[in-house]
């Protein structure tokens, strides 16, 4: 065997090692490639379905907050009816009106 034909078949070696190599790499970014895009499609939809439950939870809560306002509204005005019903019973027990047994108004004895 000359050199040049140990040479030949080195280079050929080496060669084909490298061709190997780029097949092997070249396969390993389009797998790559592809799974990022899987991947970016999973993410996306997470991202919709996160919005969507942070909108469902926002309406929920708006809603709540709504029945809570629209109770103490009316405790608030049950409230002031009250006071004013003894405010103005006050204002009667100082000129010198009471009440009867039968919840009546009359006037002291």
């Amino acid at each position: 065997m000359e050199p040049n034909d140990i040479l030949t078949y080195a280079i050929g070696i080496l060669l084909t090692i490298m061709g190997f190599i780029l097949k092997q790499l070249w396969s390993d970014i389009r797998e790559n490639k592809e799974n990022a895009g899987r991947l970016k499609g999973k993410i996306e939809l997470a991202e919709q379905k996160l919005t969507q439950d942070i909108d469902k939870i926002s309406h929920v809560n708006n809603l709540k907050i709504n029945q809570i306002t629209e109770k103490l509204d009316c405790f608030c005005t049950d409230i002031k009816e009250d006071i004013s019903k003894l405010s103005d019973e006050i204002k009667l027990v100082n000129r010198g009106v009471d009440r009867d047994e039968n919840g009546r108004f009359a006037k002291r004895k």
